[in-house]
């Protein structure tokens, strides 16, 4: 009687320990784990600061801006760049005219936010040099922010100014820092008065910190995002050195 009440009792929990067993060995292998799948093709997103100016950082000859990067199906090596998925939108607030004259204005007039491309063939009109900070990878609210920031500038919403005194959600005339600035909104105003360039730059990249969410990014990504930019330039656009 007692074994035959303990064979029933095996029989009756043998069947859900097998089971669950299976189970585990089915998920064990990487490629077949639904985190594994769900990694590989994550949205990840960075940004990368960039600033020109001449030898005297001329105020007529510096400038700041920002492209804001989605990438999915990213791989940290060169390798895997060919199958990442890129997306990317700059923020480079300038004089709707900008393209025609290279002329700044001090007072409110009409703005345009120019593309990572144009903006580089500016700096090499200007015989100037570049420098850049990133590609920082940050949250996905600070990336969904420069969206709507990007919007708002091509509603035409807002004009340009090279001086200003608020962010341009609060006045109709901005320069392009606080055009920048305004997109992280929880790190607060970033003051700069008369600073540019070079200088400015490394500010703003700064002033981002409270979202970047690693320190490190895929090596080849920079490469790639100024490579798509460049594509309709002519030869000859410099970039000078890395302030990372």
């Amino acid at each position: 009687m007692f074994r035959s009440t303990l064979l029933l009792g095996l029989l009756i929990l043998l069947p859900p320990f097998v089971g669950d067993r299976a189970e585990c060995l089915a998920l064990s292998p990487e490629e077949n784990h639904p985190m594994a799948t769900q990694s590989s093709v994550a949205e990840r997103y960075f940004v990368i600061v960039f600033s020109y100016q001449d030898a005297d950082n001329h105020v007529l000859k510096s400038h700041t801006f920002a492209t804001f990067i989605k990438a999915s199906n990213l791989g940290e090596s060169a390798a895997h760049s060919q199958q990442a998925r890129l997306e990317s939108q700059t923020i480079s607030w300038l004089p709707a005219k900008f393209a025609d004259t290279l002329h700044l204005s001090f007072f409110p007039t009409a703005g345009k936010n120019f593309t990572l491309g144009e903006t580089l063939k500016f700096a090499r009109q200007l015989d100037v040099q570049v420098r850049h900070w990133g590609p920082l990878e940050i949250d996905a609210q600070l990336y969904h922010q420069a969206m709507l920031r990007s919007e708002q500038l091509a509603s035409g919403e807002v004009r340009y100014q090279i001086y200003d005194s608020s962010k341009p959600r609060t006045k109709r005339a901005a320069n392009v820092v606080h055009c920048i600035d305004a997109v992280a909104e929880t790190a607060g105003k970033l003051t700069l008065g008369t600073i540019r360039g070079f200088e400015a730059g490394e500010q703003v990249a700064k002033h981002f910190q409270s979202h970047v969410t690693r320190p490190q990014s895929p090596a080849w990504l920079y490469d790639a995002v100024v490579r798509d930019a460049q594509t309709s330039l002519t030869p000859g656009t410099l970039l000078v050195g890395d302030a990372q």
